[in-house]
């Protein structure tokens, strides 16, 4: 099975699991709101739909066709509180996106969520107070326009609905960007405030990510953070580059990276763990891409370097020459040289 196929199979089954029923919205209204004080990874897609009939009021993200996105904020709110040359590029391959985050945001997530947290925040999934912006594809989910206001995000077709105190949700035409999906697919964003101070202290930098975010058709320059891992600001990040980040999440997620393994690759790889250090069930929790040399001109060597601790929680790590290249059937990885051996 291609490392495609696994990620859309565990992705359908999670979109399974969240899909709505229709037919009990009453049941579902009267526990929506606990549901928020816990974390909201396993409801968000029926939330959407629920608003539609909860007269709640919000602090409004108003759409504003003058501004880049569709969105404005709260017309009294202070501009983002980061500078703009204090950001960084959160690119995730997998699910089609980019957007640009304050550099000292960090990156959670859960079941297959991302979740982009300020300084001192915790994950939606604690249960405690806390500011998040949370991006999750639905494969096989279809874009309802009916659903909400129309806005646009990543220049495509949105929707756009408030709900609880402090929560805004989106909702992307995320059809022709996903890579995994068979037919249909939704992107939704989450921006989340447990109180007023919190909403008021990171609403505008979170306002900032939304409107930020765009497909993977362009390539990023600088420093690229991705979900489990990092690219130097002095690597070129190109297709060569694209293709060894996917390869390298695929190994930290510990699925599908051989896959995308030439067929030297596979035979001189023959015993050698992808996924840990000598332990096959100890995954690499993080990769630095640091360095990169062009070996000719239909390929390129990488320096990566792979985190993870021991059994004792001791920290351990890797450094690897990964050659990137054309095969048969488009880019792949040619080789892996564990230069620490």
């Amino acid at each position: 099975m291609s490392f495609e196929n696994e990620i859309k199979e565990a992705l359908m089954k999670h979109a399974d699991d969240v899909k709505p029923r229709t037919e009990s919205w009453g049941e579902v209204e009267g526990k929506v709101r606990k549901v928020h004080q816990r974390r909201m990874v396993g409801v968000t897609a029926l939330v959407v739909a629920l608003v539609a009939a909860a007269g709640v009021t919000v602090p409004r993200l108003l759409s504003d066709d003058t501004r880049p996105g569709g969105f404005a904020g709260p017309g009294d709110s202070p501009g983002p509180t980061v500078p703009i040359d204090d950001r960084v590029t959160f690119r995730h391959e997998m699910d089609g996106y980019q957007l640009k985050m304050p550099a000292d945001w960090r990156i959670a997530g859960f079941e297959g969520s991302t979740e982009l947290l300020p300084p001192g925040q915790i994950g939606l999934t604690a249960g405690e107070d806390t500011f998040a912006v949370e991006l999750f594809v639905f494969p096989g989910e279809r874009y309802d326009a009916r659903a909400g206001e129309s806005v646009t995000v990543a220049g495509l077709p949105a929707i756009r609905r408030e709900a609880g105190d402090y929560q805004v949700f989106y909702r992307v035409d995320w059809t022709d960007v996903c890579g995994y999906c068979d037919d249909a697919a939704t992107l939704q964003i989450q921006v989340f405030a447990s109180n007023a101070t919190l909403w008021d202290s990171f609403i505008a930098d979170g306002v900032d990510v939304v409107e930020s975010i765009e497909t993977t058709a362009g390539l990023p320059e600088g420093e690229v953070r991705t979900p489990r891992g990092m690219v130097a600001d002095d690597v070129t990040y190109d297709e060569r580059t694209a293709h060894l980040v996917r390869f390298m999440e695929a190994r930290v997620w510990g699925s599908g990276a051989g896959a995308m393994l030439s067929e030297f690759a596979r035979k001189e790889l023959k015993g050698y763990k992808l996924n840990g250090t000598g332990d096959p069930f100890q995954l690499w929790q993080s990769y630095v891409a640091t360095e990169r040399a062009e070996a000719d001109a239909n390929s390129s060597e990488f320096t990566v370097t792979l985190e993870t601790v021991d059994v004792d929680g001791n920290p351990v790590t890797m450094t690897e020459t990964i050659g990137i290249g054309a095969g048969g059937d488009g880019l792949e990885v040619r080789f892996i040289v564990p230069n620490d051996a």
